[in-house]
């Protein structure tokens, strides 16, 4: 799974997107800020991956807010560099006019657009050549986080005091919860002195982070639980060349660790595990392969011995409607996706069989490479290339527009040694049946533990898992 890019889309979040919900409700007010820009070095467990560049300037009625980020990161062995651009709009309070983001990664390009009109939000998606609209609705309109200090300053928050947050994705277009609390001066390391700042908590997405401030109320510093900093610098060290001798591969640097060797995991019908440090708050951790036996310790149990395969449930499949919908990403109303999904249905009216048709005709027809990108199944089928999340994207639409429910699952897969994050699907059946295009599985092993299904912005609520849990392998057959 492109473990990466949840993280991008988790520190976009934090840096482009947040939108202030005081507790007790407190009317901002209007607040005035000078022109002013922000340079930022990226590091991951003390190794530079990139920068990030912010700049507010005033306008008429408002402000006009640019934010740049580059990230060289290495999956797999392979340099993939990863650029977004954001230009925003607002009013004299922060409040979210307009956006246009510019998403950029080898071999996809990306570009989106919004529009705020009360609480109306007008969204457009530009991918494979053609712009895709959609119209939602959101409980109040959204303010940018890069006044967010000078908001939080402005209200006088003391330590011990704390405060909601709510912020809006522009890349997964969703509203997540975030948890504050003003911590007062705590000394930490800043440009290798040790210094006293502003910590302030935030928990994002169950993630713990931590932001800075300097005695002018500056953002020096911003930390996550999973060892990403990303530290005030002047322009020159921000855009300094990374080396990529020190570079850390996400796909191995994320990886869990297992106490035991699982040989031939593909083969796995049986498991029981000890899930360690795991939060479960939010999680999907049960459903009809996957048993949740113990919440202390935490063990899970997963069968597909018990999978039982009715070729007499017909398509379009009844139940698990919200499964049938189109999306942004997953276009199973697009012509080009319905024509293929046809095509490889044929005639047949068996669910099962279709099923197990379009899980072999992805696994056969796409190629297997590591890619930095946010798939969207029109260009999954027009590249034919990705790894787990296209080929789980792709899948997803191919099933819908069959009239197969298609869910995608995050989470994890034993590859011997250890587990690592990954995405695959859940179809609907006559009952979820989990498979996996990536390997061609129909249905998919045992070693597949489930901790999320949705679109991305769920996906995305997995992040708080990295790189604190553990997993005690207590039998596999």
């Amino acid at each position: 799974m492109k473990w990466f890019l949840i993280i991008i889309s988790i520190v976009i979040v934090v840096l482009l997107s947040i939108n202030i919900t005081l507790r007790k409700n407190p009317q901002l007010g209007s607040i005035a800020i000078p022109d002013s820009e922000e340079w930022m070095g990226v590091y991951l467990k003390g190794k530079k991956i990139g920068y990030s560049y912010s700049a507010i300037k005033g306008v008429a009625a408002g402000y006009e807010i640019e934010n740049r980020i580059k990230w060289d990161l290495f999956v797999m062995g392979a340099r993939q560099t990863i650029s977004a651009f954001v230009e925003a709009h607002t009013d004299s309070n922060f409040v979210l006019k307009d956006f246009y983001l510019d998403f950029q990664s080898p071999g996809d390009k990306k570009k989106v657009k919004g529009e705020f009109a009360g609480q109306r939000f007008h969204l457009e998606l530009y991918a494979n050549g053609e712009w895709r609209r959609e119209e939602r609705s959101v409980s109040e309109p959204p303010v940018l986080p890069d006044a967010l200090e000078k908001i939080l300053v402005n209200k006088g928050l003391k330590p011990g005091q704390k405060f909601s947050l709510s912020f809006f994705d522009p890349i997964t277009q969703a509203v997540q919860k975030v948890e504050g609390e003003v911590v007062g001066l705590r000394p930490t390391t800043f440009q290798g002195k040790e210094v006293y700042a502003t910590r302030i908590d935030l928990t994002v997405a169950g993630m713990p982070t931590s932001v800075w401030l300097d005695s002018t109320d500056e953002v020096i510093k911003h930390e996550t639980s999973y060892g990403m900093v990303m530290i005030r610098e002047d322009r020159a060290q921000a855009l300094s060349e990374i080396n990529p001798e020190e570079a850390l591969d996400l796909i191995f640097l994320f990886r869990v660790k297992s106490d035991s060797v699982i040989d031939n995991p593909r083969e796995i019908s049986h498991l029981i595990v000890e899930m360690q440090n795991l939060d479960t708050e939010d999680l999907d951790l049960s459903d009809d392969v996957q048993r949740l036996v113990s919440r202390d310790p935490l063990i899970l149990e997963l069968d597909t011995r018990t999978i039982l395969l009715d070729k007499s449930v017909l398509i379009p499949v009844k139940g698990g409607e919200d499964a049938l919908k189109a999306t942004i990403y997953i276009q199973c109303d697009a012509p080009a996706i319905i024509s293929q999904a046809k095509q490889i249905a044929g005639d047949e009216g068996s669910a099962v069989i279709v099923a197990k048709r379009l899980v072999e005709w992805v696994y056969d027809n796409l190629e297997k490479k590591a890619t930095a990108s946010l798939p969207s199944a029109t260009g999954v089928l027009r590249d034919r290339a990705g790894d787990c999340n296209e080929h789980a994207v792709l899948l997803a639409a191919l099933g819908r527009a069959v009239g197969i429910p298609t869910k995608i699952y995050v989470g994890l897969v034993n590859l011997g040694d250890a587990f690592y994050y990954h995405a695959w699907n859940g179809m609907y059946l006559g009952r979820w049946v989990p498979v996996d295009a990536t390997y061609g599985q129909f249905p998919a092993d045992a070693t597949h533990i489930k901790l999320k299904e949705g679109n991305i912005e769920e996906q995305v609520k997995v992040l708080k898992v990295v790189d604190r849990l553990k997993i005690k392998v207590k039998k596999f057959e």
